[in-house]
This record gives C-alpha cells, structure tokens and sequence, in this order.
C-alpha cells in the first residue's frame, strides 16, 4: 500500500517476504532515509547502545517468557501476548538500565515507559511537514 504524509512517500509492506525482497531491491533507499527528528532526541543521536555483553539478559527474560506461555498452556488458561511482551521488553531495559528487574509494583515507572513506547510510534508531524513545526 502506497501512503503520502505530506510531501513524503511511504510504503506499507503487509508481509516480511515482502519487506525482505523490497530490502535487497532498494537497498540504497532504505540507507538515505531521513531522520526522524523524535528518534534522535529519544535515542541517544541514533548511536546503537544493543550490544552482546546484553545477550544473556536477553535470553533469560525470553525464556522466563516462554515458561509463562507453556504454564498457561499446560492450565489451558489464555495469555495476553501484548503484556507478556510488554512486560519481557520492561524487565530486559530495566534489568540493562538500572541493574534491577522491572517491578509491577513501580505502576509510575511503567507508565513512564508506556509513553517512551508511544512517542517512538507516533510520527512527527515537523518532520513530514516542516512548515508546521
């Protein structure tokens, strides 16, 4: 599907064959993107901080997630997959930020990440339309 905002093109791709077989076609598209202003004040000028010395945090909170999905699995009960991946990406930030796994005692901090999490997906109008900003 084919979008503008503003003056700006995009292209919503509905499957990761899709996106995958775009990617090798328009490589060089995709490298020249420009910036979104949001993304450079929220993480850090766009400097990568994943890193492999994080890679076992990441594992062990995957794992603890996947325990939950088979327990709730083996007592036929369901599971609300967008908390459980909430709370899987919460506790592997907080375990990485602040040494400590996130709590869900802490209701302010949670609240706090919720929003980070929605300003990332919430397009920034100045960036499309320079004019309003």
């Amino acid at each position: 599907m084919s979008l503008r905002f503003g003056n700006v093109p995009i292209l919503v791709v509905s499957s990761a064959d899709a996106a995958s077989e775009i990617k090798k076609t328009h490589d060089l598209t995709f490298v020249n993107r420009p910036k979104r202003s949001l993304f450079q004040k929220l993480l850090y000028d766009y400097q990568d901080v994943a890193d492999q010395s994080y890679r076992g945090v990441r594992e062990e909170e995957t794992a603890l997630a996947v325990e939950k999905i088979e327990k709730s699995s083996s007592l036929c009960s369901p599971v609300n997959l967008s908390e459980l991946f909430s709370a899987t990406t919460n506790n592997v930030i907080c375990r990485i930020a602040l040494g400590g796994k996130y709590s869900e005692d802490t209701n302010k901090f949670g609240k706090l990440l919720n929003k980070f999490t929605e300003l990332l997906g919430t397009p920034d109008v100045g960036d499309y339309l320079p004019w309003l900003a």
